[in-house]
């Protein structure tokens, strides 16, 4: 796994995870099989779709840095790249800055309730609760870059553990103010994920059995299920951090041990790419311009009103990036 381009199974693999994943964010948001079943949609919602986002900082994570470490194993010398720190982080915030100015405009149009103005909403969680990903992304990148980049490793495991221990703490001992919202706030969601995804990096590239990978994910689905049931009826909450780690670790192994079936390689990366990034934006603002404008009671119909509008609007933007370049900043 150290060669400088990653097999195209792999690579692939990757990006249509990614498009599952944008769609399943979008489940998230809209509860499709609650007017089925509310068991079926507790199943799809809180513990198969909970994979998405993690897998996003996962898959960044790795991709970013084993970018790096391709670059490093060509050098004499091992120097930080900050160029190439800079442009993805600059990147991050072009896109931030972008959406979250169109999302504040569609919020003045349609005359919606303006959120209350505070760090929490505008910042971490990000503009109606969905471009807090691009912060928390870029957080992470950051925070991890100078001890993966310097071969400290273990630095790795060390600062998201201590961001952990930092967010039990502050729940057990602050009360109620800035400090613990800022402990709480999305923020620091990607700081686990992201390293794991770059610890993967250095996986040696020994192949793990699909049956075994698909069981391990399973289990800890099982377990996260678990968790969710102790909560509903015995009010014990416990945090699934670490399982959704486990589960995105077994996702992330299985593609880049076996990849994806041949007849997926027709499918473009790059159209797999660009329409995740775009479904994930996109959808807050659909979303919004409906449940202002319509009712929609059927919660199937809501889902896919939400998603195939996502999609036209992305394929719309990505046709309009054709024709005109300032359309790219958008993604």
């Amino acid at each position: 796994m150290n060669s400088d381009s990653l097999p195209k199974s792999a690579s692939l693999g990757i990006d249509f995870v990614k498009f599952l994943a944008a769609i399943l964010v979008v489940c998230i948001h809209t509860s499709p099989l609650l007017s089925l079943s509310w068991v079926c949609n507790g199943l799809l919602v809180q513990v198969i779709a909970r994979n998405a986002v993690p897998f996003f900082f996962m898959s960044a994570g790795y991709l970013f840095y084993r970018k790096i470490s391709c670059y490093y194993s060509q050098e004499k010398e091992r120097h930080l790249n900050w160029t190439a720190l800079f442009q993805y982080l600059k990147k991050l915030g072009r896109i931030y800055v972008v959406w979250s100015l169109i999302y504040i405009t569609i919020f003045l149009l349609i005359g919606e309730p303006w959120p209350e103005l505070n760090f929490e909403s505008y910042f971490f969680p990000g503009i109606y609760g969905v471009l807090w990903f691009l912060p928390a992304l870029g957080f992470g990148i950051l925070l991890l870059f100078v001890p993966w980049s310097s071969g400290r490793l273990s630095w790795c495991l060390v600062l998201p553990v201590l961001i952990y221990l930092s967010k039990i703490l502050g729940e057990l001992f602050l009360k109620d103010g800035v400090v613990l919202q800022f402990l709480q706030s999305y923020f620091w969601q990607g700081v686990y994920f992201v390293a794991a995804g770059a610890l993967l990096t250095r996986w040696n590239g020994k192949q793990l059995s699909r049956v075994f990978l698909i069981c391990m994910f399973l289990a800890m689905q099982a377990l996260i299920l678990l968790m969710i049931a102790l909560k509903e009826y015995y009010v014990i909450e416990v945090d699934k951090t670490l399982l959704l780690l486990f589960s995105g670790v077994c996702i992330l192994l299985y593609l880049l041990c076996h990849g994806v079936p041949k007849y997926f390689h027709k499918i473009s990366g790059i159209w797999l790419r660009e329409m995740s990034l775009l479904i994930y934006v996109l959808h807050g603002l659909v979303k919004l311009c409906l449940d202002h404008y319509f009712i929609i009671e059927n919660s199937f119909f809501y889902f896919f009103a939400i998603l195939g509008g996502a999609m036209l609007c992305a394929t719309l933007l990505r046709s309009a990036a054709g024709h005109w370049s300032l359309f790219n900043s958008l993604y």
